[in-house]
């Protein structure tokens, strides 16, 4: 058994991801910024922890003794504009490698969306060599 944190762990692949841990018998501990997102993480039997994803140092202290972390948290709105998914998706990406460094965890493991990959063309035979849209118009892509 071993002790997992995740982010993004109260989204819809998220939730899904914190079940399979659970059920396999890992320890579970999910960043959560919300009550309401503390309370779909525990509802499933994992162990909430509040912070904000940009700002480390109010959660860094709760990914000590994990094994692995798993990186799920982006901005999804589609409405945001290209600051706020820099500052999520971007810099919360590297608050989180950042914290994993800091607390010595020997695996990140890092889920994105095939969004990323999205350009205004629809995606066929894409695979995880495909590159990334920083053209796109999209701000999810593009970010």
């Amino acid at each position: 058994m071993a002790q997992a944190f995740v982010t993004g762990g109260s989204g819809f692949i998220g939730q899904v991801l914190v079940r399979r841990l659970l059920d396999e018998g890992h320890s579970v501990r999910v960043l959560v910024r919300s009550e309401t997102s503390a309370a779909k993480v525990s509802a499933l039997g994992a162990k909430p922890v509040r912070g904000e994803l940009t700002d480390p140092s109010t959660w860094q202290n709760d990914v000590t003794g994990s094994d692995v972390m798993f990186h799920l948290a982006a901005e999804t709105d589609i409405t945001a504009d290209r600051e706020r998914h820099e500052l999520v998706s971007v810099r919360g990406t590297r608050a989180a490698v950042d914290a994993a460094r800091h607390a010595q965890v020997p695996r990140f493991v890092h889920c994105g969306s095939e969004a990323a990959l999205l350009a205004g063309a629809p995606l066929v035979d894409v695979d995880e060599t495909a590159p990334l849209r920083p053209d796109s118009e999209a701000a999810y892509s593009a970010a």
